[in-house]
């Protein structure tokens, strides 16, 4: 298929979600809200347990965690959904749709079972003002924009596992290049060559050149995977 249908690709993103997630709801819920409590702790731990610190670490790692969910949408198309009647454009926008959906749940899950959980070890730390504590809904977040960075884990998980492909040298080589670009804004600011606003302005058009290269090679990627499928059938 080479058209695209918007209900088409809405029913394999269902279809992929439910088999993946949807199961059982709510052992999955469960299982969900232990690892987002874990996370809760771990950013107390690695703050040595001061409040405003944690709290932005645990938003970090939840779009860490989302990400890590969304990798197992890929793995499950690779596996299972590549023969499936639908476009490749089909396929690739059912599985951001499944990203997007999931970063969603887990920003939601954790601004409640995170947010009890932070309020609720608020009431012993000293330097907190015991007022009820809303991750990701308070002032002062500024995470919101690791969400784009998501797609660059759904590269790099199709980049890995297209590394014999590529050779050992053009991966690395590859994945230095993507590291020094991401830390490029921060050592120029360090170093005193840039001042923090251009550093920030930097930071947003390297971030937008990394997204969008990732996003297109993901679907070149997906193609040839879809390609080498066929010919291995």
């Amino acid at each position: 298929m080479k058209t695209f249908s918007f209900t088409r690709m809405l029913m394999l993103s269902r279809l992929q979600f439910m088999e993946t997630y949807g199961r059982h709801p709510k052992k999955t819920l469960t299982i969900a809200s232990c690892a987002i409590i874990a996370l809760s702790l771990l950013a107390f731990v690695i703050n040595g347990w001061r409040l405003g610190d944690s709290m932005e670490a645990a938003e970090h790692l939840t779009y860490i965690f989302a990400a890590v969910l969304s990798m197992t949408f890929y793995a499950d198309l690779v596996a299972n959904r590549l023969m499936v009647p639908a476009s490749n454009a089909e396929k690739f926008a059912a599985l951001y749709t499944n990203m997007l959906l999931i970063t969603i749940i887990s920003v939601l899950l954790t601004a409640t079972v995170g947010s009890a959980f932070f309020s609720i070890v608020s009431m012993f730390i000293d330097d907190a003002d015991n007022g009820a504590v809303i991750l990701f809904f308070r002032k002062g977040h500024s995470s919101l924009y690791l969400i784009f960075m998501e797609p660059i884990f759904i590269w790099l998980t199709q980049f890995a596992a297209a590394k014999k492909r590529y050779g050992k040298a053009a991966f690395w080589s590859v994945i230095a290049g993507y590291t020094i670009l991401m830390l490029l804004p921060v050592l120029l600011q360090k170093t005193g060559v840039t001042g923090e606003d251009t550093a920030r302005v930097l930071s947003a058009c390297i971030g937008g050149l990394m997204l969008t290269c990732s996003i297109v090679w993901s679907y070149i990627l997906l193609k040839k995977t879809e390609l080498d499928s066929r010919e291995n059938d």
